[in-house]
């Protein structure tokens, strides 16, 4: 009792941690990227809990992807703190800090040792690889499978201990809702397969056939999930094999960025955001970047009796990382992504915590160091991730940093602009859109220049320069004919230079496109009004 007790208490510690370092949030609002159309101008959402929302969450209806506890997640927030941005936050700290806990408690529940696990949740708890994910109200979907997946490998610790039917379907449930709340978490079943190898040591006891046939209900979970999301995308493009960016260069960014996350491991430089998927590679990078994984492969391999956290970390690694790696594509994809990250780096904290311990016992020295040089891991990380989680503050201090770590994203630059302007700053939004502009590439096609045209001359109408303003609505309309909203903002400079004809001629082109569009109808009624006013 004494020793159940000390250990909730270690969990409670390491909780207070976690929500400690991201209690600045609490302060943050929302971010224009995904954040409006997911939650914040989402009316299934944002309306709260119902039975109709809850409908709708387990709905094919989603947005962009199957993720109804999500949904139902995001809904909770609403009910609980209506629009503000602060009381979601709140939440994802809570969720973060709770995961945290559940990791530390199902690691010493799988290998009775106290400060390996510790130092693995800790090491979960402060990595600022996890920033985007905690900070980012849309990545709820994240941090709620890293909650339901800990949740799910404490279970299943049990479980294995002493199975029986109500313990597994408690490790059915909870795998059930890791892969409800993101399908990224499919490999779940897999990744129980590799604790038994170890850390829970039942392939000498029970054999492989046993512990693959107790895997199948789990395996059909995933599956299930993966239809849904295939069935739920299709509205949005749906999973992309084939078309778009080729196989062999998503295969060899898959090599190049597997690396790219590994040295995130032990350096994370702030972020990101969207790292733009390459156009190309040399051949040299996915070839020495295969190289690299083949070869700590077959090192961890070489140590697998002496040191097996190395392969199941890896190993662990790389299963969780085959969904976001990008062979299969959804959307607009990046090249990597922090968020990514979340649930893959868990083997790199397992591998990296009992190797320090291991380290320790060893007879060459290193044990008088090994505990300060984890310390010190520790706190340097715990220190950028709180740093870091300050740059989402708001779009601005987001952006402006985004901008800086991947200066060759158009989406960054051009979300940037739309901050500037946000905040008044018309002359510096116009220098991001130039840049943005600068990067446009013949894939893009002509409606994200369309786009970029019309918030170039947005920024040049705030900054009082009508002439440039009319020359990008005019550049906006030659690459989009249809963009009724660039007809409507050219018409509001020929107004403002008193060429009321032209102007009507904008206001009326707008609405014949649209016929619903509100504000070229206000202009032209504005417009009558002003002409039969008295001089």
């Amino acid at each position: 009792m004494q020793n159940s007790r000390a250990l909730i208490l270690w969990a409670i510690g390491l909780g207070l941690i976690s929500f400690g370092l991201y209690w600045q949030t609490i302060h943050f609002g929302a971010v224009n990227l995904d954040d409006p159309w997911y939650l914040v101008s989402n009316p299934q959402v944002n309306q709260g809990l119902s039975w109709q929302a809850v409908k709708h969450a387990f709905g094919p209806e989603q947005a962009t992807y199957w993720h109804p506890l999500a949904t139902l997640s995001a809904m909770t927030d609403f009910s609980l703190f209506g629009p503000r941005p602060g009381g979601h936050h709140f939440s994802s700290a809570l969720i973060h800090a709770a995961t945290a806990a559940l990791f530390f408690l199902a690691l010493h529940a799988m290998t009775r040792q106290l400060w390996p696990s510790l130092l693995a949740a800790l090491l979960f708890a402060v990595h600022p690889i996890n920033v985007e994910a905690v900070c980012w109200l849309t990545q709820r979907k994240t941090i709620l499978t890293g909650l339901f997946c800990a949740a799910a490998l404490l279970s299943y610790a049990h479980y294995a201990r002493k199975p029986g039917f109500l313990r597994y379907l408690w490790v059915f449930v909870l795998s059930g809702f890791c892969v409800m709340s993101k399908p990224s978490a499919a490999p779940l079943p897999i990744a129980l397969l590799l604790i038994d190898y170890w850390p829970l040591r039942r392939l000498p006891q029970s054999g492989p056939g046993r512990l693959i046939l107790e895997k199948i209900p789990l395996l059909c979970l995933s599956l299930l999930t993966m239809i849904m999301t295939y069935i739920t995308g299709l509205p949005y493009g749906g999973l992309n094999l084939v078309h778009g960016v080729p196989m062999l260069l998503r295969l060899e960014n898959a090599f190049v960025a597997t690396i790219v996350y590994l040295g995130k491991f032990f350096y994370s430089t702030g972020p990101t955001v969207y790292v733009p998927f390459p156009g190309a590679l040399p051949w040299w990078k996915p070839v020495l970047a295969l190289l690299l994984i083949a070869a700590m492969t077959a090192l961890a391999l070489r140590f697998c009796k002496k040191a097996p956290q190395l392969i199941v970390g890896l190993l662990w690694f790389l299963v969780f990382l085959t969904p976001v790696i990008g062979v299969i594509q959804a959307g607009v994809f990046p090249a990597w992504a922090d968020r990514y990250a979340y649930l893959p780096y868990w083997g790199l904290y397992i591998a990296a915590a009992w190797t320090i311990f291991s380290l320790k016992k060893a007879d060459f020295g290193f044990e008088k160091w090994a505990t300060a040089l984890a310390a010190v891991w520790v706190c340097l990380l715990g220190f950028s991730a709180w740093t870091q989680a300050g740059a989402w503050a708001n779009d601005v201090a987001l952006f402006s940093r985004a901008v800086r770590n991947v200066p060759n994203s158009l989406m960054l630059r051009h979300n940037y602009g739309v901050a500037l302007m946000g905040d008044g700053r018309y002359g510096e939004a116009v220098d991001q859109y130039e840049k943005a502009l600068a990067l446009i590439s013949p894939k893009d096609g002509p409606g994200y220049p369309a786009y970029l045209r019309f918030s170039l001359g947005n920024a040049h109408l705030g900054n009082k320069d009508a002439a440039s303003a009319e020359r990008e609505y005019k550049a906006a309309i030659a690459l989009a004919p249809r963009f009724f909203q660039a007809y409507n903002n050219l018409g509001l400079v020929y107004w403002g230079r008193g060429l009321e004809n032209k102007a009507q001629a904008c206001f009326n082109k707008a609405l014949e496109i649209n016929p619903n569009f509100q504000d070229a109808k206000n202009n032209l009624e504005d417009m009558g009004r002003s002409r039969e006013a008295p001089n």
